[in-house]
C-alpha cells in the first residue's frame, strides 16, 4: 500500500515538526497467573531528554510521572507517602532513572514486539 506508507511517513514528519507528542498505552500483565491492566496517557516532547508527564493507572491507582532531563520522578498516591509527605514535596517524590525515552512514532521501542 503506498498510500498508506506515504500517510504514515507524513503523519511522523507532523509530529517531530510540532515537537511534542500525545502517548497513550494500553498494557496486559501477567504475573503468577493474574492478570493486570495498565493504562497511561500524557505528552513527551520529542527530542534532547524526552521530558514529559504522564498519568499511569493500574489496578485502579493513578500515578504522575513527570520526566525531566531524563529521570523520571514518581508521585506517589497518598496512601503509599510518608506521613506528612505532601504532593510534590521532597519525600513524596521518588526519582526513577529511565529504561528507554520516548521516541517518535516512526520508530519503534527496544523490546517491542509490535510492528
Amino acid at each position: 500500500m503506498p498510500g498508506a506508507a506515504a500517510e504514515l511517513r507524513q503523519a511522523a514528519g507532523a509530529t517531530a515538526s510540532a515537537g511534542s507528542a500525545r502517548v497513550v498505552l494500553e498494557e496486559s500483565l501477567v504475573s503468577d497467573g493474574k492478570t493486570a491492566t495498565v493504562h497511561g496517557e500524557g505528552v513527551a516532547r520529542l527530542g534532547g531528554a524526552g521530558n514529559g508527564h504522564f498519568t499511569v493507572t493500574a489496578d485502579g491507582r493513578a500515578t504522575e510521572l513527570r520526566i525531566v532531563d531524563g529521570v523520571v520522578y514518581e508521585q506517589l498516591p497518598a496512601a503509599q507517602r510518608p506521613a506528612g509527605a505532601r504532593a510534590g514535596h521532597g519525600s513524596g517524590s521518588t526519582p526513577r532513572r529511565p529504561t528507554r525515552r520516548a521516541r517518535p512514532a516512526s520508530r519503534t521501542c527496544p523490546g517491542s514486539s509490535r510492528s
